[in-house]
């Protein structure tokens, strides 16, 4: 039950991420916290240290975003250079897998907090590998968690990688709610 429950809390988190929400970084920290706790459970050390480290990332996001995201385009070649190096380091201390995914989970959080909007592809292929982690573990919600989240990190490139339709997306909205001037 607990596994369902975070992965809802996630999912909708990470869905108003996707979206330049400020208050999905709420909702993700909130998950985060849980995940540090189910993680250490199904003996995923690292998975766990990664929800940590997105706890206090998704808090800093939250207060960094402010009132509205400003999204960069490409990550400098130098941050993802370090996966690799911090791969190497923390598979002396934990799974193969789980320590290359926690690495590259690192990364791509930092560089999702910055405001990096071509780190949502980097992300459909560790959400993919992710889930085959948490299916191996027997945590099923979770690893349905993981590929809904790389179809929603999919649709997240397509949202920021054109600022013109971000644009009128934001003012369709406005208008909807009935924000916009007259």
């Amino acid at each position: 039950m607990l596994d369902l429950c975070l992965s809802l809390l996630s999912l909708a988190g990470v869905a108003a991420l996707s979206r330049g929400r400020r208050w999905g970084w709420w909702l993700a920290s909130a998950g985060s916290l849980g995940y540090c706790y189910y993680a250490w459970v199904l003996a995923l050390p690292g998975q766990s240290l990664l929800n940590a480290i997105y706890l206090v990332t998704q808090l800093w996001g939250g207060w960094r975003w402010g009132s509205e995201p400003r999204f960069q385009g490409r990550p400098h070649r130098r941050w993802l250079l370090l996966i690799p190096m911090l791969g190497l380091a923390l598979q002396q201390h934990m799974a193969p897998l789980d320590a290359w995914l926690t690495a590259a989970s690192l990364i791509l959080q930092w560089l999702t907090s910055l405001g990096v909007a071509q780190v949502w592809r980097y992300w459909v292929v560790v959400d993919l590998a992710t889930a085959f982690l948490y299916a191996g573990q027997r945590a099923p919600f979770t690893a349905v968690l993981y590929l809904v989240l790389a179809g929603v990190a999919e649709q997240a490139h397509r949202y920021w990688r054109n600022p013109a339709r971000m644009a009128g997306s934001q003012e369709s909205t406005e208008k909807e709610r009935g924000y916009a001037s007259q």
